[in-house]
């Protein structure tokens, strides 16, 4: 039932357009900051600055499967390209919660609550994207 309901035209463009646009746009003015905080962890050994590197990694990542999975109904998905995208999408769940995990650490608990939003996301359209094997 959620991958149909994923798979409606109107479901499809209002997610990509009250989710996707507003998180893409913020993740293109954030991802130069974190991979140059995970550069600057590379080169002083700063553990925390490399976490914040392959957190926005994996956050392009995601980016990319959300989309994917937008764009493309699960019925013309093979199962490679499930896979791929349930793949991206776990990537973004675990950027999420990483950051969010951070965040708290950091006594910001209201940005722990605003990642968490993505990764519920994530896990929405996880359980929407079904490998047609398993069917």
């Amino acid at each position: 039932m959620l991958p149909k309901l994923i798979d409606h035209p109107l479901v499809r463009i209002s997610l990509g357009v009250l989710v996707g646009i507003p998180l893409s746009a913020v993740a293109m003015v954030a991802t130069p900051h974190g991979l140059g905080l995970g550069y600057g962890g590379v080169i002083k050994g700063d553990p925390v600055l490399i976490f914040a590197g392959l957190m926005t990694v994996t956050g392009i990542v995601a980016i990319y499967g959300a989309w994917y999975r937008l764009l493309v109904p699960h019925v013309k998905m093979v199962a490679a390209q499930a896979r791929r995208v349930r793949f991206c999408l776990y990537c973004g769940v675990i950027s999420s919660l990483g950051l969010a995990g951070w965040a708290g650490y950091e006594t910001e608990i209201a940005l722990s609550f605003a990642l968490a939003l993505p990764a519920a996301i994530g896990v929405v359209l996880i359980k929407g994207t079904p490998i047609p094997d398993a069917l």
